[in-house]
């Protein structure tokens, strides 16, 4: 069984919205609302096989979500979703789900098997090194408590290999109580946007009527 990450819904932490606010270009924001529908899918996946591993203390002390594993799984976890449709998606979630029933580190496993194809490629594309997962598949075998299971996911994704949206959460310094903060915000925008435009369509339509009463 995958343990729940230490996860503390935050809906709503102003001082945190101010910093984003102050640390994110418009871009980035337009990023992350064209590909909201994979990055829920991030979050939900990632909720579900217990990534988002919270430093509790350094995270009590900044008033916001830290990742305590320096987003290296999650960074894998997005390229495990990148670019895919649903159907194709929902076939990796159902191999992975069958997988966890039949050994606890299968995902983990998966993740840190993909590492040294990815840093192949990688490098013939972009001439950076290649890493490899180095000793992670052994220290992964060796660990007995399966909150830690994920933990030796600890080669980052390349950085090519991700997609732009987790590029955009890894540079803020995003836990998922900020990606839900954005998306409820955005979703209130789109909300009052469209009050407004009722509003304006109204006034229109009744300052039409009141002229053509005056003409009369």
């Amino acid at each position: 069984m995958i343990h729940s990450p230490n996860h503390t819904p935050a809906p709503s932490n102003e001082q945190r919205m101010k910093q984003l606010d102050a640390s994110m270009q418009p871009n980035e924001l337009d990023i992350l609302r064209d590909s909201r529908q994979e990055v829920a899918e991030f979050l939900r996946l990632g909720r579900k096989w217990g990534f988002f591993t919270l430093a509790e203390k350094t995270s009590e002390k900044a008033g916001r979500e830290i990742l305590s594993n320096a987003y290296m799984p999650e960074s894998n976890l997005a390229t495990l979703i990148k670019g895919r449709d649903p159907s194709s998606l929902a076939a990796i979630e159902k191999m992975v789900d069958e997988g966890l029933k039949e050994n606890q580190k299968y995902l983990a496993h998966l993740l840190i098997l993909r590492i040294e194809d990815m840093y192949k490629k990688e490098s013939k594309d972009h001439g950076t090194v290649a890493l490899n997962a180095g000793d992670a598949e052994k220290m992964l075998e060796n660990e007995q408590d399966p909150a830690n299971y994920l933990r030796w996911v600890n080669v980052p994704a390349p950085t090519h290999a991700v997609p732009d949206w987790f590029q955009v959460i890894e540079k803020n310094g995003m836990g998922p109580a900020d990606l839900d903060m954005i998306y409820a915000r955005m979703d209130e925008e789109n909300v009052k946007l469209s009050a407004d435009g009722v509003t304006e369509v109204v006034s229109r339509e009744h300052d039409a009527i009141m002229k053509t009463s005056d003409a009369e």
